[in-house]
């Protein structure tokens, strides 16, 4: 297994510990709240020369690596040898974020062998209406299926990993059904829960927004924190989803600005093009088709960037995210 770098042999001004990368940019479903929409749905794969190299650059400094942001990882052509890749590398959090559609025996092998941590399966809705109301083109009863291979085959290897993770995007829409999906999750061995709110970002989902809801969304997430408890599931509410149970800046935040915490973190396309997270959108700031990482993370782009988040200094697109602390409801 390939080392990573020890704190004390890492340049004083790289700070990444945390690398979110998209490994293809196709998807087989159509989700309502999907940020990346209907384009590059048929897109194309990063090549494996390209994640070889992002690999020897970056993955050494890495403790947590999660592959898929926002298109569908296992549609990758290359998916295994990637897995494969992540497992040789020292990192302490290694995990995969699926729909689960196309999880089958030969990837959860993989998986397996290769010791990835974390299975992240979305799962947003407790009954089959909801579940594909959201995730248009999906098969609940397909997922329920693949998710009940996971864990035969995990018994049949005698490991407790990877810890399988029911990612919620909660929404208007199905927020009645959290408790639902909790119960889902212990029936089915998940170890966790992440909820996250939906990030609004077109006209349709600003109705689905627990902005209009606070108050119930206050209610459910404190009713959703007792039953994890009585279920014994590990409850994780993301920053912004806290906010709604008045938490926000909880201890522990070291960085001003932005939940997302982009001096530690970084989000690679299939493309090669870098961004300092999953919803900025004015452009990249480093491309590894052309760059080396060094090059990239010194960047006048990126280093204006950091700098202006240290300072309070946010762009219209910082201030709009749910996950900005100068966010105003």
């Amino acid at each position: 297994m390939k080392k990573n770098k020890p704190a004390a042999s890492r340049p004083d001004n790289v700070t990444i510990t945390r690398l979110m990368i998209d490994v293809t940019s196709k998807c087989n479903l159509n989700c309502r709240m999907c940020y990346i929409g209907d384009s590059g749905r048929q897109g194309q794969d990063m090549p494996l020369y390209a994640y070889r190299k992002i690999a020897e650059q970056v993955f050494p400094y890495l403790n947590f690596i999660t592959i898929s942001c926002g298109y569908e990882a296992l549609m990758a052509e290359n998916i295994l040898d990637m897995i494969n890749i992540a497992g040789e590398h020292d990192i302490e959090k290694k995990e995969i974020m699926t729909n689960g559609m196309l999880l089958d025996e030969k990837i959860i092998r993989a998986i397996i062998e290769f010791r990835l941590t974390n299975l992240l399966v979305s799962f947003d809705g407790a009954s089959k209406e909801t579940y594909e109301q959201i995730r248009r083109g999906s098969d609940f009863n397909r997922i329920m299926d693949n998710i009940r291979l996971l864990n035969r085959i995990k018994r049949e290897c005698n490991v407790s990993y990877p810890t399988l993770v029911f990612s919620v995007t909660l929404m208007r829409s199905n927020i009645d059904e959290l408790p639902g999906i909790m119960e889902i999750a212990k029936d089915n061995e998940a170890g966790r829960l992440l909820v996250k709110a939906v990030h609004v970002h077109n006209r349709y989902l600003e109705n689905e927004s627990l902005d209009r809801i606070p108050e119930k969304t206050k209610e459910v997430l404190l009713g959703a924190q007792r039953k994890a408890e009585m279920l014994d599931v590990e409850l994780m509410l993301t920053p912004e989803t806290l906010c709604y149970l008045d938490a926000a800046g909880a201890a522990g935040e070291e960085r001003p600005g932005c939940k997302q915490n982009p001096f530690e973190s970084m989000v690679i396309w299939p493309s090669g093009e870098v961004y300092p997270c999953v919803f900025w959108r004015k452009g990249p700031v480093g491309d590894f088709r052309t760059q080396d990482f060094d090059e990239i993370w010194n960047s006048r782009e990126y280093r204006e960037f950091r700098d202006n988040l240290r300072n309070g200094k946010f762009d219209s697109d910082c201030n709009r995210c749910i996950y900005s602390e100068n966010r105003k409801r």
